[in-house]
């Protein structure tokens, strides 16, 4: 089945995405892991943390921008930010809905305070994964 990109179906649907799109905000570049699939480790930009004046700016602007969840993800594993329970009670504080991309390894009691979405995705060794990874009871996550 050959796609049309000029037919109605798709031309409406590029209307529905340029006027609520998906935004996608990566507060770290820094991961604790060494996923398979992951470019990271090749880019040479530096890596880093996004800045609370820079999350604030760019938070603020969501409510006028989409009306779905921001996700926080790209390149980096969120939670290593040191940051990053503080700017998940912003985001419930503001009512801005939020999906965490994490490979899982750092989730831990104190996350159950936040009202997000998880997604775990872990596509690293074994071994990596069980030295990298704080043991935890993932089945209680699900209260």
């Amino acid at each position: 089945m050959e796609i049309s990109y000029t037919s109605e179906e798709y031309l409406n649907f590029l209307e529905g995405s340029y006027q609520n799109p998906v935004v996608l905000v990566e507060i770290s570049s820094i991961c604790n892991f060494h996923c398979i699939y992951c470019v990271s480790r090749t880019k040479a930009r530096e890596k880093g943390f996004m800045s609370q004046d820079l999350f604030e700016h760019i938070i603020y602007q969501l409510p006028k921008i989409t009306p779905y969840p921001v996700r926080l993800h790209i390149d980096g594993e969120p939670t290593v930010h040191p940051k990053f329970y503080e700017y998940g009670k912003l985001l419930n504080r503001l009512d801005i809905p939020f999906v965490l991309a994490t490979n899982g390894s750092r989730l831990s009691q104190d996350l159950l305070d936040l009202k997000m979405e998880v997604l775990i995705s872990i596509s690293t060794h074994r071994e990596e994964f069980q030295q990298r990874t704080i043991h935890i009871d993932y089945d209680v996550l699900y209260i």
